[in-house]
Formats: C-alpha cells, structure tokens, sequence
C-alpha cells in the first residue's frame, strides 16, 4: 500500500508540474492613470517610485535652472473578484533658481480609487472592464525662498473622478487598454471641470518583459476668474513609456518617460496659480520597483 501511495504521489506531482512551471508573470499596473487591477481575491500589488530631471538654464525651456524629484509608493489589493482598491502616496520637490532669487516646494500628493468590474460574472468575456471613482489631492506643505521657510496653509486641490475602461488582450503578446472619465476639481475657492481620454498599447516579446506606449489628453474648463491668467477652456497631453521585467518570485524592476505639453495643467491644477510655471513643455524619467502575491 506504501508504495502504492508513493506512485500515486509521483503521479500527481508529473501532473501539477507543468501547471505551476506555465504560470506567465503579472505586471502591475501601478501608474497614475491605472487601467487594470488584481484579479482574484486579496491579491495585492506594491510599488515604489522614484525620479525627476534637471532642466539647466542654457536649454532654453525656462528661465532660470528647474529641477524637480518625486518618491511615490503605489499599492493595489484585489478584495473579492471584480472589486480592488489601490492608491498612490508621494511628495515631490520643484526647485526654480535664478540669478538673483531661488524658490523651492514641497508638495505631497495622495490619490485613492476603488473599482469594480461589471462584466467579470461572464467568464467567457475575454475583454476586462473597469468602472471606477476616485480622488486625488496635492498641498504645498513647504515653501523655501532664499533662505526663508515658509509653511502656507490652503495651498492644495482636491479632484474627484469617475470613469470607465476595458483591457482588451490582442493575441499572446499584445494588449490595449482604454478609458474615459469626468473629473471635478477644486482650487482654492475656484473650481475645474477635466475631460480625461487615456490609451496604452503592451507588447510582451516574452512572458517577462512588458513594454507600453500610452498617452492622456485632457480637455480642462475653468471658472471665469480663475487664479493664474489661464484660459478658460484647454488642452493639454501627457505621453509615456515604459519597460518593466518580472521575476519568478513576482519582484521587478521598470524604467518609464514621460512628456507633458504643459507642466501641470490636466495633472496638478495647485499650480496654475501662477501661468509662468505651467506654460511649458516637461519632461522626466523614473525608476522603480513592482511586487505581486
């Protein structure tokens, strides 16, 4: 009987071998504008950010040297099938310097969404949609200029989002995501109302590897008097890539651009009180790390 077991256990260890070595790792999709979520149930994705860029005088995009640096943790927890929440927590530093003044922020951003798939009870529906709502805020905590600290109070916005999206699996190797939503945002005492289109197109040459091409595009509707000069009506555009490599074990590193037709407008309206910080192209680069169980 004893070596009839150990057969037998043999037997089903040949069976589940190939099941285990074909499993394909994830990539989390951890970014600001996020179009998938965990499947399954308490399945949790982490992820740390970092990056930034200097922007010296003799390019000629600005005035003075710019340089800025963000640190951003992400996480997103699958709580039953069809239904995840996840957020994003950070703080960036923008630092302007002249030849006679120097200024530098300190701005902490949190942004939290909770989403559910409708379609996820038709297993047979190849394609995964997201509806979701949102809400994302930046304060200026700190404010240095020269020398002087400052610590203002009420410098801050606060956007609320709803919207809705699909992945849409291309064969093997590639994938499309879409989504659309309708943001309203408050600054300062004045109010923002944001069209949001986002779209990214993944190529995965293998299981491990994942590179993506996305790019947002925002339509923003100011109040009348709005701080800053901007015009009442606008649009701007984000656009970036991104490599990522998973290991086995559900750890990995990735590497991501980006390019903004305008510095913060669509993004972080707290700075559109002021016009000369906004009215110019940005770009930066950022690294970090992905982890899934």
């Amino acid at each position: 009987m004893a070596r009839g077991f150990a057969i037998a256990t043999l037997l089903g260890a040949c069976l589940l071998a190939p099941e285990v070595s074909a499993r394909e790792p994830v990539h989390p999709d951890l970014g600001p504008v996020r179009h998938r979520d965990p499947q399954g149930q308490r399945t949790l994705w982490l992820g740390l950010d970092a990056g930034g860029v200097v922007l010296p005088r003799r390019l000629g995009l600005y005035e003075n040297r710019v340089w800025t640096a963000h640190a951003t943790s992400a996480w997103a927890l699958s709580l039953v099938p069809g239904l995840a929440i996840g957020g994003r927590h950070g703080v960036s530093a923008y630092d302007v310097t002249g030849s006679s003044t120097a200024v530098r922020l300190r701005l902490h951003h949190h942004q939290l969404e909770l989403s559910g798939s409708p379609l996820s009870r038709w297993g047979s529906v190849r394609a995964q949609d997201r509806l979701f709502v949102g809400v994302q805020t930046h304060a200026v905590l700190e404010m240095k200029v020269d020398d002087v600290e400052l610590h203002p109070g009420g410098v801050r916005d606060t956007l609320l989002e709803v919207g809705y999206g699909m992945h849409h699996p291309l064969g093997r190797r590639w994938s499309f995501d879409w989504r659309l939503s309708g943001r309203h945002a408050w600054v300062f005492l004045k109010t923002q109302r944001h069209g949001l289109a986002a779209a990214r197109v993944t190529l995965n040459p293998r299981p491990a590897h994942a590179l993506s091409a996305s790019t947002e595009l925002f339509v923003v509707h100011r109040d009348e008097d709005a701080p800053g000069g901007q015009e009442r009506v606008s649009a701007h555009g984000v656009f970036r890539g991104q490599y990522s490599w998973m290991s086995a074990v559900g750890i990995g590193p990735f590497i991501a651009g980006r390019f903004a037709t305008d510095f913060a407008s669509g993004t972080t309206p707290v700075f559109e009180t002021r016009a000369a910080a906004v009215d110019s192209v940005y770009g930066d680069l950022t690294v970090g790390l992905r982890a899934h169980w």
